[in-house]
């Protein structure tokens, strides 16, 4: 599994040297910021940079169960109206599309 949006952003030069590199990710001793956010169907990363908050790369894996709504893996039926997500693709998502955004540039980086 892959994660679908694996962009890099590669905007222009910032007047702060010291913020490193735009668009190559982060160099090192750069301290970077990784946003996960887990929604209905998919969960998607950003990993942007503390120091002026450059946006480093962006990620989004698609949840393989998507929304359970009829029954549970066991085969349970569930009430009507109800609607549930399978925990381990959250895990997916930590484990897939987190190191993916996380190695952008140094080895140092990968999570």
């Amino acid at each position: 599994m892959t994660p679908r949006d694996v962009s890099v952003n590669q905007s222009q030069p910032q007047a702060n040297p010291a913020a490193g590199s735009p668009g190559s990710g982060p160099a090192a001793g750069d301290a970077v910021v990784v946003g996960i956010d887990f929604g209905t169907l998919s969960g998607r990363v950003v990993v942007v940079r503390a120091a002026d908050g450059e946006e480093l790369g962006t990620a989004v894996h698609e949840f393989p169960h998507g929304v359970v709504s009829d029954a549970l893996p066991s085969g349970e039926a569930l009430p009507p109206d109800w609607a549930l997500q399978v925990p381990s693709d959250w895990i997916d998502v930590l484990r897939i599309a987190v190191p993916n955004k996380g190695s952008l540039a140094e080895p140092a980086y990968q999570m």
